[in-house]
């Protein structure tokens, strides 16, 4: 009869939720530094390119209302409107209660698209 094996250290559980604490902390680093470029992008009058960078950012935290709050400011003004739309009502499906989504609807209500 063969030996049973010993059952794997409890320290190889440990390790993986190490490592994907460590994955989700840096997730949410690029996130913001992709939100502070686009910030930065966007008072410097880039807004094609600060929508880009938001929109980073929602592929990063799909579910940040904030940051497709900023894909749709950056869009109204650099005139992608349809974009613009879409990212916003993204926002009030996303938070309908919230302070990010009473924004998201004052801009549809204000822009014509």
């Amino acid at each position: 009869m063969k030996p049973k094996s010993a059952p794997a250290p409890r320290t190889a559980y440990s390790q993986v939720l190490l490592e994907q604490a460590q994955a989700e902390s840096d997730a949410r680093k690029y996130y913001e530094a992709l939100m502070q470029q686009g910030f930065q992008l966007y008072r410097s009058g880039w807004y094609g390119p600060a929508m880009g960078r938001f929109r980073q950012a929602t592929a990063v935290v799909p579910k940040s209302a904030y940051a497709h709050l900023w894909v749709g400011r950056s869009g109204i003004k650099a005139g992608r409107h349809a974009e613009a739309r879409d990212a916003l009502e993204r926002v009030i499906e996303l938070a309908p209660t919230s302070d990010v989504a009473r924004q998201a609807r004052a801009l549809l209500d204000e822009t014509r698209f």
